[in-house]
């Protein structure tokens, strides 16, 4: 008698099931197992990547490779070679970002070398670059000059124009110097004039009085208005100075300075005294004072040099008045006359 056996079995069925079970659970381990190795490989990749990332940055900010050390200038003149070196090494010398120093090749900005010498002189040409990885590039034209001006311990260099084009130290010898003359004004006027309208003048007891150090004026008090006497205010004068002007201003016309180049011109080739300086001051543009070591000539500068000089050399050359020791000033200012003191 045979045995009925029904297909698919349920025996075969669990069998198969606990093949697949453990092959799913293998395939499921090494899948772990290769995702672990691939999670340590990336992290080991990323931590050399930022190692080399950061050490490639230490090198470019704080490298002796990437650090300008030399400062090249070319196509000045006047103006010394040290004298810009050492404008350009104060910059470098300072920080930026409170702990990088600005002389790192990267960190550098040649714009604001340029506007720093802008701020002291005034080019027809700047041009800064960075070379090298170490060098700094400066190539410049300089404007020419035609005298000195100084005035309270400041001195510019001014050119044809009329236009300070740059400041200087120390003015050189033979140089044309002008120095600018300063205001005397008394800065407690307001004083003065509050004393002089309390005076008696109307008193007879106080008006005979022949004091020079005191005065009697009406004061206010408790009891009404008495006479007391106090010492008279003395003016306190003090020099004032125009504004101190600003490389690139226009700060004569173009008139004068070609006035003061003839009249320096003709002085020297005329009469060969050897001028010191020219006094000039700002609220009388039109009078100008030359200055020599024994005495002052005083010239109307933007009216008829010609006939001013001209008068001097009769006075000096053809009249044969060269005894000057004792002279003071010689006036030019009058048409067709010369005043003496």
């Amino acid at each position: 008698m045979y045995r009925h056996i029904p297909k698919n079995p349920s025996w075969k069925k669990n069998v198969s099931f606990k093949r697949r079970k453990s092959y799913s659970r293998s395939r499921i381990t090494e899948y772990f197992s290769q995702s672990a190795k691939l999670k340590w490989q990336t992290r080991v990749l990323i931590l050399f990547l930022a190692f080399v990332c950061i050490y490639f940055i230490y090198i470019i900010l704080f490298s002796n490779y990437f650090k300008i050390n030399q400062i090249i200038v070319e196509g000045n003149e006047e103006i010394s070679t040290q004298e810009i070196v050492e404008k350009c090494e104060q910059m470098l010398n300072t920080r930026s970002l409170l702990f990088f120093k600005n002389n790192n090749y990267f960190l550098f900005a040649t714009g604001k070398v340029e506007e720093r010498l802008a701020q002291d002189y005034l080019f027809n040409y700047l041009r800064v670059e960075k070379k090298y990885f170490s060098t700094l590039f400066i190539k410049l034209e300089e404007r020419p000059y035609k005298l000195l001006y100084t005035a309270d311990n400041h001195n510019f260099l001014v050119d044809e124009q009329g236009v300070l084009i740059s400041r200087v130290d120390l003015p050189e010898e033979n140089e044309i110097i002008i120095k600018e003359v300063p205001q005397e004004i008394i800065i407690n006027q307001e004083d003065i004039d509050k004393q002089n309208n309390r005076i008696v003048r109307d008193h007879p007891l106080y008006q005979d009085t022949n004091s020079t150090s005191t005065v009697f004026v009406w004061s206010d008090t408790e009891q009404g208005l008495i006479v007391k006497e106090e010492s008279i205010i003395s003016p306190i004068e003090k020099e004032v100075y125009p504004d101190i002007p600003n490389i690139g201003d226009k700060f004569f016309s173009e008139n004068i300075i070609e006035n003061i180049l003839y009249l320096d011109y003709n002085y020297k080739e005329k009469f060969g005294y050897q001028r010191k300086y020219y006094e000039y001051q700002f609220d009388r543009p039109n009078f100008l004072i030359l200055v020599t070591d024994n005495f002052r000539i005083y010239f109307k500068i933007n009216e008829d040099l010609e006939s001013q000089i001209s008068n001097l050399y009769r006075y000096l050359i053809e009249e044969g008045n060269k005894k000057l020791d004792d002279i003071e000033y010689i006036d030019l200012r009058q048409k067709d006359q010369i005043i003496i003191k």
